[in-house]
């Protein structure tokens, strides 16, 4: 028996996607949100949270315990790999598909912690790396 409540997860889920939309630095990110499928369903460790530019994959397992401002940083990291086509640009140039998210998740949660969003601890948010891109 799965220790969440897929009910409760859902309400999140739909809690973030109103406050985006509420909220006018993120309204454009929202209508991205609108068109990607959502599904929440356990992923393979060590992966908690994922994009392959159609679909967004969450896992109950870890966002179960998330409160909602780390699960909007969460969504919208998710959400913003897809607006900075980090997919295709990885595939296009031939990088090392590991490395190359690693920076991009950098980029983004420097990105979002400086738009004073709340990611969830031990996301990858190195000061050092603050203006590269």
């Amino acid at each position: 028996m799965p220790a969440y409540d897929m009910d409760v997860l859902k309400k999140n889920i739909s809690r973030v996607k109103m406050k985006l939309m509420r909220t006018p630095n993120t309204t454009f990110f929202s209508a991205l949100l609108a068109n990607l499928k959502l599904t929440v369903a356990e992923l393979p460790p060590p992966h908690t949270a994922a994009t392959d530019g159609i679909s967004l994959f969450l896992d109950p397992r870890f966002i179960a315990i998330m409160p909602i401002p780390e699960l909007l940083g969460l969504i919208l990291h998710e959400v913003l790999h897809v607006v900075f086509d980090h997919i295709g640009r990885c595939l296009y140039h031939g990088l090392n598909k590991e490395i190359y998210n690693i920076a991009a998740d950098h980029y983004i949660n420097l990105m979002l912690k400086a738009m004073g969003y709340k990611i969830p601890d031990g996301g990858y948010c190195d000061p050092a790396y603050k203006s590269m891109s």
